[in-house]
């Protein structure tokens, strides 16, 4: 069997992908500003930075897993899945977009920018339930993140 046909490449593959627009947007919470992210005030159920790295690492394994399934079961790009995998690269999109805007200090413009995220999250997760419901029920976390994510965010725009 090639490596291209191998289930456990395309696996890994899909999982990898989600982590790597997330590695790219580390890069903007730079030694600037994280520092200026220090002296924000924060709602007291910010959690401490160093949960940030393996809750994303974590939610972007699921999604990344959670895709394959949906190309695999539904026939790719030119099956079912077509419309669900779209969404969910656009859902992706903005999720990598968050931080740069956040950390360019786009309190209010970031906040937009993920009740946006937050719609097309579940828009993938109901599409992907629709083709394989361990897909979207792998997805329930990253919404739940994702709102908690958007509550932090508009509590920080609000106290700063």
């Amino acid at each position: 069997m090639a490596l291209y046909e191998n289930s456990v490449f395309h696996i890994i593959v899909a999982c990898i992908i989600p982590n790597i627009g997330g590695f790219v947007g580390s890069i903007f919470t730079s030694t600037d500003s994280s520092s200026w992210y220090v002296t924000l005030d924060k709602p007291n159920f910010t959690p401490p930075s160093w949960v940030f790295i393996p809750a994303w690492t974590i939610l972007y394994l699921l999604m990344g897993y959670s895709s394959y399934r949906i190309w695999r079961i539904g026939n790719g790009c030119k099956g079912e899945a077509k419309i669900p995998l779209l969404i969910y690269v656009f859902q992706l999109i903005l999720n990598w977009l968050w931080t740069p805007i956040f950390f360019a200090q786009a309190l209010g413009w970031s906040f937009v920018e993920m009740i946006v995220l937050a719609i097309a999250v579940v828009a993938t997760t109901a599409l992907f339930f629709k083709i394989d419901k361990v897909a979207g029920i792998i997805l329930i976390p990253y919404i739940a993140w994702i709102s908690f994510a958007a509550t932090l965010n508009y509590s920080i725009w609000y106290l700063n």
